[in-house]
């Protein structure tokens, strides 16, 4: 419990008391006995037999810490290893900042090393990061993979990055290493990361001196497991009762009762605060044994085994549906879900099917009912089937779906003048193959003065995008006339404001082409001064196939989303915007539309309350958001009913006392949580803003819970005849 607390020495020992108030004692949540994180201090000058090794510019050294010191201090088997605190037993240089620092544990039946080896591999990374020494004393590392303590010896592996080590002596690494004097063994070699075997080393007397935090698991019995539900040819429900204190459950399903061999995604499967899970992707008329374990800080015991058999017999024909995002060179196949493990498609240029589309006969998709057609010829007609499968059989074919692509025909474009809400975007991202494109004087005028902060350098900007799968934008310039040194032109490589610059400038000399390379898309952005605007730019896109365009494998777009089902935490990372141009405000949120996305659906299955947070995986990313629904379609969204543009970085999401239901790039990040019904249906875009981000984490709360039940995607009826 984090708070603040009286310390008082008495005879043997120390008393700690706090004051806590009533409501917290009384909450329902609360267990009993309350335990305080406390900390130990390890070490000292205590004799241990140890392998030290220093490195100039790589500096490592393993040190092996006795059981009985643990439990000396009063911690026990299963307790919860938090993190631990280093002493700097000497300081100089100034404030240094030694970067590359990785704290790494691993059991052991050592109790000295009794030679010069490093023990190699094994560890766990406890943590990572950079250690800014302003003096001697204690300096914490908290744990991102906590270490759980076995009642066995530890050896703790230390490592420093020295590549920018300022002054030389003792001073600088004497913050991870024993704090009695040590000699430096030098090598020539660096490789954080990975220990070495040294031909020759340092023996040491000494064990470094650390402080350990710790948790003491509370007491949680293991949840008793159920008879499997509603089992199909591929799939069943694996139920459990509860424990009594359990914040979440973790599965284990396996083909063997001894737990060796795990179905893939079901060993250890965080499955949440729920007592049921639907396990998919088996095989018919097969044995499988799941087990469960509750969790609250520590996991429990295993329940008992449960044992499953799945169906015998082949699954349904599943239906094909009308294709979604067709473009000038692909489509995205979709048909009905069944009991299958597999799809097999084919895709013809004939309606007998037989002329095949290079690729697509008999082609193995994989367990998902959407899958994108791509290398097509535009205004062309293409038929496609599909068959599902298990290990029991395939079935028979599908009834045909005939889909003709788009052509090509390329609208006019001009640079918008103004941003969107306050934003440097003027205009919403548009998915093309081909088109015209001038700055805001069209084919025969000037651009206008004063567009964007010319005294800045700042602008305002566009993007276009592909519209097709394996497909990249080029743009052909055939004029470019503006005020030299005054009025220039920003060409960016991919979909979001600040993406790589391909090229800057002004003035009169040819320019181009350029091709944008990282997913498909192209930028650009303009700003003028107040005097002398000139004739500005023509260009023509054009679309070729190439390595970096999208895929149509991923939920860029929202008829490719991803279900929700668990209030399970997710992780998340975007590659672009996809091939459709959605969700953009055009005069507010989301402005400018999509920049790099990811898209998700989730049905309720109880009425109530819904958050989420978006928890970047480097704080200074920027993601924003927009909701949907309830009820809606990805061909007809309407607004959003929740949007966040704000510029500001870090989590961002619906709660965090918010009220209000959207924010500008000036805003706080936060909106209202939702209040849903059940069986309503809502769609979520994350967007990230920040170009090539390192990804993200989502997670949700509230009272509602989430429906496993699949998402159908609408279904388009072209025509429809009765007889009466």
């Amino acid at each position: 419990i984090k708070g603040k607390y009286h310390v008082k020495f008495v005879t043997g020992g120390i008393e700690v008391s706090s004051v806590m108030p009533y409501n917290w004692f009384i909450s329902i949540n609360r267990s009993f006995p309350i335990t305080i994180d406390p900390t130990i201090t390890i070490g000292g000058y205590t004799a241990n037999g140890i392998t030290w090794d220093g490195y100039f510019t790589d500096n490592r050294w393993q040190q092996i810490y006795s059981a009985g010191l643990f439990t000396g201090g009063g911690m026990a088997s299963g307790d919860i290893i938090t993190g631990i605190s280093t002493y700097c037993g000497s300081y100089g240089c100034g404030n240094p900042t030694q970067t590359g620092c990785v704290i790494r544990m691993q059991n052991t039946a050592l109790s000295s090393f009794g030679g010069t080896a490093y023990t190699n591999g094994g560890y766990v990374n406890n943590w990572a990061g950079n250690l800014t020494i302003t003096g001697t004393g204690w300096y914490n590392h908290a744990f991102s993979t906590n270490y759980t303590f076995t009642g066995s010896n530890i050896i703790i592996d230390y490592s420093m990055d020295m590549l920018g080590w300022l002054c030389f002596g003792h001073n600088y690494w004497s913050c991870f290493s024993p704090v009695a004097n040590s000699s430096i063994y030098t090598a020539a070699t660096t490789d954080i990361g990975d220990p070495k075997t040294l031909a020759s080393g340092i023996l040491s007397s000494y064990i470094n001196q650390i402080q350990v935090t710790y948790i003491t698991c509370p007491v949680i019995s293991a949840p008793t497991a159920t008879a499997a539900t509603g089992i199909t040819f591929s799939s069943f429900y694996a139920n459990w009762n509860a424990s009594a204190g359990a914040t979440s459950y973790y599965l284990d399903v396996a083909t063997d009762a001894a737990f060796t061999t795990f179905v893939t995604g079901y060993n250890n499967k965080n499955i949440g605060n729920v007592l049921i899970c639907n396990v998919t992707g088996l095989d018919c008329s097969k044995i499988y044994y799941y087990r469960v374990r509750a969790f609250n800080v520590c996991p429990s015991g295993n329940s008992g085994t449960i044992t499953a058999t799945t169906i015998a017999g082949t699954p349904s024909t599943p239906i094909a549906n009308n294709a979604f995002n067709v473009s000038t060179t692909s489509f995205l196949a979709y048909w009905s879900t069944v009991a299958a493990t597999t799809y097999y498609l084919d895709v013809a240029s004939d309606a007998g099917f037989t002329s095949f589309v290079a690729g697509y006969n008999n082609l193995n998709v994989g367990n998902v009912i959407t899958y994108p057609v791509s290398g097509l010829s535009q205004n062309t007609t293409y038929y496609y089937r599909v068959r599902a499968a298990n290990s029991c059989g395939t079935t028979g074919n599908s009834g045909t779906i005939t889909v003709t692509t788009t052509a090509c025909t390329g609208l006019v474009y001009t640079h918008p003048t103004a941003g969107i809400a306050g934003e440097f975007v003027g205009s919403c991202e548009q998915a093309i193959c081909s088109g015209t494109y001038y700055d805001d004087g069209g084919a025969a005028g000037n651009y206008s003065d004063n567009i964007g902060n010319a005294g800045l350098g700042q602008g305002i900007y566009r993007i276009f995008c592909p519209n097709s799968v394996g497909q990249c934008l080029t743009a052909t310039f055939s004029l470019f006339d503006t005020q030299a040194g005054q009025d220039v032109l920003r060409v960016t490589n991919g979909s979001t404001q600040n993406s790589p610059l391909i090229w800057s400038g002004s003035g009169t000399a040819a320019i181009g082409p350029f091709t944008g390379t990282i997913n498909g898309c192209l930028g650009f952005r303009f700003y003028s001064n107040n005097n002398t605007n000139r004739a500005g730019w023509a260009a023509t896109f054009s679309s070729a196939p190439c390595a970096g365009g999208p895929t149509g494998l991923t939920n860029n777009d929202c008829a490719t989303f991803t279900q929700l089902c668990s209030n399970v935490a997710v992780p998340g990372n975007s590659t672009g915007p996809g091939i459709g141009a959605e969700a953009c405000g055009g005069g507010g949120c989301p402005a400018g539309g999509e920049n790099y996305t990811n898209w998700y659906a989730v049905q309720f299955n109880t009425s109530g309350t819904f958050s989420l947070t978006i928890a970047p995986t480097v704080a200074t990313d920027d993601y924003d958001y927009s909701i949907y629904g309830p009820n809606v379609n990805c061909s007809a969204m309407g607004a959003s009913i929740r949007c966040s543009d704000a510029s500001a970085t870090g989590n961002t999401g619906l709660g965090n006392g918010a009220v209000d239901l959207t924010e500008s790039a000036a805003g706080d990040k936060w909106t209202a949580p939702m209040n849903v019904l059940v069986g309503e249906i809502y769609y979520i875009m994350v967007d990230e803003w920040t170009p090539t981000g390192a990804g993200y984490n989502l997670s949700f709360g509230g009272t509602a819970n989430m429906s496993c039940t699949p998402i159908p995607l609408p279904v388009e009826m072209l025509s429809f005849n009765a007889k009466y």
